[in-house]
């Protein structure tokens, strides 16, 4: 789609009706987001405790070593316990974050199955692009708007989820509170 510097009142009014559905899909995508993270994060404290667990008893078998390549080995045992406690952690975030845009995506796919916001996401791409554009199905649902100059607008189920979670401050759910 073509960026204009001004805004006309059928972009404003096009926005404006989104709005509604915007919402929805943000509260929506927040409440997926809210359950994954609680998930991800049972899973990555009892991965995060087994992986501390490991580490300390690695760290215990060093200690009753006695020696200078004891030390050395300790400090090399906790780099690696760290990086894989890391890993778990990210592994986990992946995770739900993955678990998160199947359910928005699913969420999306369920609304638009309603031909009534089928049509209203329509009507808007239209309103956005002119009565001569041509509407276009998206294989993972929603469509592609496409004016007779070339301009595009991308309403599918992908474009939308990947807008209403670009939004979210997805950084802040694995911030540790």
């Amino acid at each position: 789609m073509t960026a204009s510097t001004a805004t006309s009142p059928g972009e404003t009014r096009a926005a404006n009706s989104l709005e509604p559905l915007e919402q929805a899909l943000l509260r929506r995508a927040r409440a997926d987001a809210d359950a994954a993270r609680t998930d991800a994060e049972l899973s990555a404290r009892i991965d995060t405790d087994a992986a501390r667990a490991q580490a300390a008893e690695l760290l215990d078998r060093a200690r009753a070593a006695g020696d200078a390549d004891a030390h050395r080995q300790q400090a090399l045992d906790q780099a690696r316990a760290r990086r894989e406690a890391r890993r778990i952690v990210l592994t986990a975030e992946r995770t739900a974050y993955e678990q998160l845009c199947t359910a928005a995506r699913a969420a999306v796919q369920e609304l638009l199955a309603e031909p009534a916001r089928q049509g209203r996401l329509g009507a808007l791409v239209v309103a956005r692009l002119g009565t001569e554009a041509r509407l276009e199905p998206h294989p993972s649902g929603g469509m592609v708007g496409v004016a007779p100059d070339g301009r595009r607008v991308d309403a599918s189920v992908d474009a939308l989820v990947a807008h209403a979670l670009d939004r979210l401050d997805l950084a802040a759910l694995w911030d540790d509170q």
